[in-house]
Formats: structure tokens, C-alpha cells, sequence
């Protein structure tokens, strides 16, 4: 008789036999779990939301630690130039100093005029760049290379050196009638003399596409600006620069005052030739540090009001399972005195009650699951859709948080029916047997 005995069968038959409180405890549980699944996906939709921050918040700051060292005086009176030796020795300082702060730098050299409107009557401002090919500019918003301009034809390159590539605002005004691989004439007004100098028989290799930044740019190859502008000397092969970018790529590892004082002593810059960008990016890493100080405190709040609403959920589903098993035991006093008497062991009732509550929440979790799950989804798309209200915060029903609410419930649910199964398991089968 005991080999015969099914647990299944006897746990589907008591859950039949008390169809109204089992279908009330269901019911309470599948409640519960559907609101374990909305404050679980409301959880995780803000936490994404708040980590998509943080993590913005540092690739921020990552890019704000760039420095910027700026060789420039373009006081016509008063020019402070540096040679290609100097600059060369520049390069190799940078890049050393760097690599001791565990960084890395680049020096950008650039040449610097304006060109002057075919339109006599225009008082449109155009710039006529000189860059390396190779390198391009790097400072600050400008970043200006062959990577990162979009344009028809080519980027500058070391092939030939009258080429020149045209912001698409400065080409529909200046040279409207030409195109990639015309000659054009540029009429630059020098920085350092103040001269207007044509610079002649200009292939055009690129147009820019239209962009606010680069609209009114133009660019050559920066030796052969500065050869065209009088700042090289064929005598000793020297070109003659005023201006260039030292871009840093972790500036918050480096003493600018150090890296500046051997430019300086390189160059023989003065201190109004050379400026940087330190106290900007102090500044900026400061509030960005603080934006995500606040970010992971919200974080803090929001792990801290699920764990809560968990908890209360929790006592709210055990009390109801506990009380629903506990009634059920004491109902069935005299048949699992019985069912002891004629040899079922100790562990076989633990298992009897353990398995009926377990089913119970199995049941309950398809239903709850079904119904959080649709909710969670109707949360989401209102709150997509910006109707406010209750709808305050977005929503993610993600794998983790459906395997973490069904971990939850299951746990909770053994836990709620281990004190009934305790009771069970030590009735004593004379005593129950009595019991009327």
C-alpha cells in the first residue's frame, strides 16, 4: 500500500477538494508576483537608465581630460616663431614627457590666414588653414582629418603640394563654377604681414560636405602655405611657425606648468605665446564627478525602494501561504495520521506539503507572470509615449529580472510552507488519529 502511495496524485486532489481556498491563495500570489514583475522591470528600466548615464557621464569625463596646449601669438608686431628644428624637438618632449606620465600627446603644427571673398562686396570671413597632411588639426571641438571630415574627393595628401580641399559654404560663394580637380586662384591676406598674396593654379581635391564648423574653412598643405606666405628660408631649409595644437590625451596626468616651462625653454616663447587649458578641465571633471555622484546615489535609492517593496511582498505572500498550508494541515490531521500510521515516513510529508505549496506558486507564477509581464509592457509603452501620471518611469523586462522574480517567488514560497510541513511531519498519528 505505501509502495502505491502517489504524492502527485494526493497533492492534486487536495488542491481539488479545496478548489475556493486554493483558488484564493493563487489568485493573492499571482497578485503578489505581478507586482514582484512591475517594481522588479520599473527597477531595472531606471537602473539601466541611471548606468546609461553614468556611464556617459564618464565617457564625458574621459573626453574632457583631453589638455590642449596652444603655441600661439599672432601679434603682428610682436611674433614669437619657433623653426622646424624647434619644432621637431618639441614632438619628441611631448611625446617623452607623455609616455613618463603614462599618456600620450601629439603636437599639431598649423598655419593660419584669411582668405579673401571673389566677391568684392561680401563681408563674409573665410579661413585658409595650413595642416599636415598626415596629421591634420586637433584642438578643443576641431578635429580635422582625413578620418573625420566628410567630403567628395580626397583629403589632403603628401603626393602633391598646390592642392587644396574647400568648405562647401566657402566653394557655393567663392568657386561656384568649379569642381574636384579644377585649378583655382586663393587670395590669402598673410597674418604676419598683413599682405594680400595670391597663391596660384590651386587643384581642388575635396569638397566638404555642408557643416556650420567647416563651412568657411579651407585647407592646404601647411609647408606649402607657409613657402607661399614667406615663412621659409631655402638657405637653411627652415620653415618659420607660429601657431600649433598640443592635444593630450589624459591631461589630468601631466603638470602643465612642467610641459610648458621646457616648451618655453625650446622655442623661447614668451608666456603670452602660450596658454592651456587646465582650469577648464578642472572645472568640468569636477561637475561631471558630481553629476554621477548624484546618478549612483539615485541608483543607492532605487535598489534600496525595490529591496523594500520586495520585502513587503515577501511577508505578504508567505503569511498567505503559510496560513492557506497550516489551515490545510489542520484539516487533514486525522489523514496524515493516517497516511503515518500505515508507514509513510517523516521526509514523505515534508514532501507531501513542500510540493502542494510549490505547486501552488507554479500556478500562481504563470498567472502573475502573464500579468506582470503584459502590465510591464503597458507601462513601458505609455511611459515611451510621455504619458506621465503613473507612468513616471520606464520599464525593462529582461531576462534577469524574470528569472530573478520567478527565484524570489519560489524561494518564498518554500519558506512560507516549511513551517506547515514541520507541523505536519511531527503530528503524532495517535493524537491525530483522535482528532475530530
Amino acid at each position: 500500500m505505501v509502495k502505491r502511495f502517489g504524492v502527485r496524485n494526493y497533492i492534486s486532489r487536495n488542491i481539488r477538494r479545496r478548489s475556493l481556498r486554493s483558488g484564493i491563495t493563487i489568485v493573492g500570489i499571482s497578485i503578489c508576483i505581478a507586482f514582484f514583475i512591475l517594481f522588479a522591470s520599473i527597477s531595472q528600466g531606471l537602473k539601466d537608465d541611471i548606468l546609461e548615464e553614468i556611464e556617459e557621464r564618464r565617457a564625458e569625463i574621459a573626453r574632457q581630460r583631453a589638455g590642449y596646449i596652444t603655441i600661439m601669438n599672432i601679434d603682428p608686431f610682436n611674433m614669437d616663431f619657433f623653426n622646424s628644428t624647434e619644432l621637431e624637438q618639441v614632438e619628441d618632449l611631448v611625446e617623452d614627457y607623455c609616455i613618463a606620465q603614462n599618456t600620450s600627446g601629439e603636437v599639431f603644427p598649423l598655419a593660419l590666414n584669411f582668405l579673401e571673398p571673389t566677391d568684392p562686396n561680401s563681408d563674409a570671413i573665410y579661413i585658409l588653414f595650413g595642416v599636415d597632411p598626415e596629421k591634420g588639426i586637433k584642438y578643443d571641438f576641431i578635429d580635422f582629418d582625413a578620418e573625420s571630415v566628410s567630403l567628395n574627393g580626397t583629403f589632403l595628401s603628401t603626393d602633391s603640394e598646390r592642392q587644396v580641399i574647400l568648405g562647401n559654404g566657402l566653394w557655393e560663394k567663392n568657386y561656384p563654377a568649379s569642381g574636384l580637380g579644377d585649378a583655382i586662384d586663393l587670395q590669402t591676406l598673410s597674418f604676419v604681414t598683413g599682405e594680400s598674396i595670391a597663391i596660384e593654379n590651386v587643384t581642388i581635391s575635396g569638397i566638404m560636405d555642408s557643416n556650420p564648423l567647416y563651412d568657411q574653412f579651407a585647407a592646404v598643405p601647411i609647408e606649402f602655405l607657409l613657402e607661399e606666405v614667406g615663412l621659409y628660408d631655402p638657405v637653411t631649409g627652415e620653415y618659420q611657425y607660429f601657431l600649433a595644437s598640443i592635444y593630450i590625451d589624459d591631461a589630468s596626468k601631466i603638470d602643465f606648468d612642467e610641459l610648458e616651462a621646457g616648451i618655453k625653454d625650446i622655442t623661447g616663447i614668451s608666456d603670452r605665446g602660450i596658454d592651456d587649458n587646465e582650469n577648464y578641465i578642472n572645472r568640468i571633471i569636477l561637475e561631471h564627478e558630481a553629476e554621477i555622484a548624484r546618478q549612483e546615489e539615485m541608483e543607492r535609492t532605487v535598489n534600496g525602494w525595490l529591496l523594500a517593496v520586495i520585502l513587503l511582498l515577501s511577508i505578504i505572500t508567505i503569511v498567505g501561504i503559510s496560513n492557506t498550508m497550516l489551515m490545510s494541515v489542520t484539516e487533514r490531521r486525522r489523514e496524515i495520521g493516517t497516511l503515518k500510521a500505515v508507514g509513510i515516513a517523516r521526509s514523505r510529508v515534508y514532501q507531501i506539503i513542500l510540493s502542494e505549496a510549490l505547486l501552488l506558486v507554479l500556478i500562481a507564477l504563470v498567472i502573475g507572470g502573464l500579468s506582470g509581464g503584459l502590465i510591464s509592457i503597458y507601462f513601458g509603452m505609455q511611459y515611451e509615449a510621455g504619458a506621465g501620471g503613473l507612468f513616471f518611469a520606464p520599464t525593462s523586462l529582461s531576462p534577469f529580472v524574470v528569472s530573478y522574480v520567478v527565484a524570489i517567488s519560489l524561494v518564498v514560497g518554500l519558506l512560507a510552507a516549511l513551517y506547515p510541513a514541520w507541523r505536519a511531519a511531527n503530528l503524532n498519528p495517535t493524537e491525530a488519529l483522535r482528532y475530530e
